[in-house]
């Protein structure tokens, strides 16, 4: 199970994804991202999949914030573990080396991460039913 917490930093980083983020919310969600990994750390272990979906938005969050170094290496912890997790053909997997690439090349738009990550469906899941 999700905690609030972590749910309300997904839609955060959802509601605002493609566009500039306010500061504040930038900041709100780093805050309420750091707890929630915290929580699953303390509980499930630093190998455990909320705990790469936790580390997943803090990247994007420090990619927000022009820090691409911080970015790059919280990015490649989460690939790390959701790769043990699910595989390496997930398409999570593929979300986070698009991410990594767009780091890694300084592009100018922000990573995006899908709403429903970390909930068994990524942005292509539509295009996969049936």
């Amino acid at each position: 199970m999700r905690s609030p917490r972590c749910l309300q930093a997904s839609r955060l980083r959802g509601r605002h994804s493609g566009r500039r983020a306010h500061p504040q919310l930038v900041d709100e969600a780093e805050a309420q991202l750091r707890h929630a990994y915290r929580i699953w750390v303390s509980r499930f272990g630093p190998d455990h999949y909320e705990a790469a979906v936790c580390l997943h938005g803090l990247g994007v969050v420090q990619y927000r914030r022009h820090r691409p170094e911080a970015a790059h290496l919280l990015l490649r912890k989460a690939l790390r573990i959701k790769t043990t997790v699910l595989g390496p053909d997930h398409q999570e997997i593929a979300i986070l080396l698009r991410n990594l690439t767009v780091v890694r090349d300084g592009r100018r738009h922000p990573c995006r991460i899908p709403r429903d990550a970390g909930r068994g469906a990524g942005p292509t899941s539509q295009n996969n039913a049936g």
